[in-house]
């Protein structure tokens, strides 16, 4: 019976070992990017803006801080998001305000674990992992669809 015990030990902590190496390779292969912390500034134009946020979130899976994407309102220019699609996790939060791009594809995006929350001036008592505001002119132009396919969870909508 010690017998058994002894190698049921020895199993579970082979185990243990490589799934611990397992997931710190795991990690090592996603690439992680820096996030934001600027709110709701704006520095330089919407066409500046947009070519920082493909640079610095370009082939990114994991955002550790805030993914922040603000005021992209040149509308007679088609941004291309496409390379926001390999996003799967942020540590902070998500800010999506003043885009009037058509699609934002976060389609993988599967977590957003709100470390940081982000608070608005109009809920000044509350933290928002996911805030998503005013992407839209007075046209009615801008922001078409946000894709979202990967990421479940409950969500709670302020109006």
């Amino acid at each position: 019976m010690m017998e058994i015990a002894r190698r049921l030990l020895l199993i579970c902590a082979l185990f243990s070992t490589w799934l611990t190496y397992s997931l710190a390779e795991e990690k090592q292969r996603r690439k992680v990017c820096a996030g934001t912390n600027n709110g709701l500034s704006s520095m330089g134009s919407s066409d500046e803006r947009y070519s920082r946020y493909r640079e610095e979130y370009g082939g990114c899976q994991v955002v550790d801080g805030n993914l922040e994407l603000v005021f992209l309102t040149n509308v007679t220019v088609k941004h291309n998001l496409s390379f926001l699609s390999d996003i799967e996790e942020v540590t902070g939060y998500v800010l999506i305000y003043g885009c009037h791009t058509r699609v934002i594809p976060l389609t993988k995006l599967r977590i957003i674990r709100g470390r940081k929350t982000f608070s608005a001036a109009t809920h000044p008592n509350k933290g928002f992992a996911v805030f998503i505001a005013w992407n839209h002119n007075s046209n009615d132009t801008g922001l078409g669809e946000i894709q979202l396919k990967a990421l479940t969870g409950k969500l709670l909508l302020l109006k």
